[in-house]
């Protein structure tokens, strides 16, 4: 090969010093597309006319939409334009995942989890939150239309059934997800984990897990494996590498997606060395690095949680976003970092091998459990938090 250009040895050197620094999230790759902001002067109207809204309604979804979701896409759309006790909880089409989510059950677990922070935040504000899920019979597909998840209606709480406090909602500022490697030093006690699935067993999902080392040998080098089954579908990488905002000004303008900033990433998107148009090169820096990211993941496992369900239907899929982030909530109290791993539970048929060694070692039955959530659990240094919309970005009035 002939000598390269100085400009090529820039764009290596500069490849070589991101390469260390890029964390997609592991909650699966998952497809997405850029979302268009309203301009600026629309914007504030908005928000200027929910600022000085007294609905009670509003400080409830402001809580309710700190839930995670896949990618950090925020799928939901709130309308408040019928009766004022009612809260109509829709899927944004513009935020479902057609490659990596075709028949969109993360965006449910997603939603799922947004109920239940909506539920906890009411019965904590002194509410009572009556949930119908799917009151219009239907169920979320690729179209324009945004239908109808849920009809909430939010009522007082009487004096003569007073609400059981909800301990669980005081870590929702604390509630993250932790994609760094976590400390290979430090076990998970037995006792902890017992709590974490009993706070995982809830809505007609069961939580079960491991922290024995001889399963952690098993699970964590299947997850290796599957993370680089999953970045070799370009097409995926490639819509996952849509969705990554780099750096502050364009992490603020979408509030939504794959945050990475940081002096070195923020460089080399502007010159053009942080591709989110076009899938690298397999062997490239920028590849290699991300394939490490992952191995890195599985490998400092301290733990494995996993929800499923007796069966699929969309109504135990939301059920398994409400299990899952209380979960969550209770790993933030007891101090443990937590991942969604859940690109292992994707409908790739390339996936599948994977999924069958992961039924056998969890000792479900792939004919009558479905394998709703997998996550990964340690102990880690503190993550921020992800970006957030505005609550003028997703409420219909």
């Amino acid at each position: 090969m002939g000598s390269r250009s100085p400009l090529q040895q820039q764009r290596r050197v500069f490849i070589r010093l991101i390469g260390g620094s890029i964390i997609l999230a592991s909650a699966g790759l998952l497809a997405g597309r850029h979302f268009i902001v309203e301009d600026d002067e629309l914007q504030r109207a908005k928000e200027e006319k929910l600022g000085a809204n007294s609905d009670p309604r509003l400080a409830l979804i402001e809580k309710a939409s700190l839930a995670p979701s896949s990618h950090n896409l925020q799928p939901w759309l709130i309308d408040l334009r019928g009766p004022a006790d009612i809260i109509l909880l829709r899927v944004d089409p513009e935020r479902l995942l057609p490659v990596a989510d075709p028949h969109a059950r993360e965006t449910l677990i997603s939603l799922g989890c947004f109920l239940e922070l909506l539920s906890m935040a009411a019965q904590a504000g002194g509410f009572r939150c009556e949930i119908i899920e799917f009151p219009e019979g239907n169920a979320p597909q690729i179209t324009p239309v945004a239908p109808v998840i849920a009809q909430i209606r939010i009522t007082p709480a009487t004096t003569t059934e007073p609400l059981l406090p909800e301990p669980l909602l005081a870590m929702l500022e604390q509630r993250r997800t932790n994609r760094l490697p976590y400390d290979t030093q430090r076990t998970i006690p037995d006792d902890i984990l017992a709590s974490l699935l009993d706070a995982g067993s809830v809505h007609g999902i069961q939580a079960d897990g491991t922290v024995n080392p001889a399963l952690l040998q098993k699970l964590n080098p299947l997850a290796e494996n599957a993370w680089q089954t999953e970045m070799s579908n370009s097409e995926t990488v490639l819509e996952s590498l849509k969705l990554t905002r780099v750096g502050k000004k364009e992490i603020e303008y979408h509030r939504d997606g794959i945050a990475v900033s940081g002096f070195l990433p923020e460089m080399a998107a502007t010159f053009g060395l942080f591709p989110r148009d076009r899938v690298p090169e397999p062997d490239s820096t920028f590849m290699r690095s991300m394939i490490t990211t992952g191995k890195e993941q599985g490998q400092t496992a301290a733990g494995w949680i996993w929800l499923y369900s007796q069966g699929n239907s969309h109504a135990q899929q939301i059920a398994a976003g409400r299990a899952y982030v209380r979960l969550q909530l209770a790993a933030a109290q007891s101090h443990i970092a937590m991942q969604p791993m859940s690109f292992l539970l994707s409908e790739a048929p390339a996936m599948q091998p994977h999924q069958k060694d992961l039924y056998d070692n969890t000792e479900l039955n792939s004919d009558q459990h479905r394998l709703q959530m997998l996550v990964r659990i340690g102990y880690a240094d503190p993550v921020a938090a992800s970006p957030r919309r505005r609550l003028s970005d997703f409420i219909l009035e």
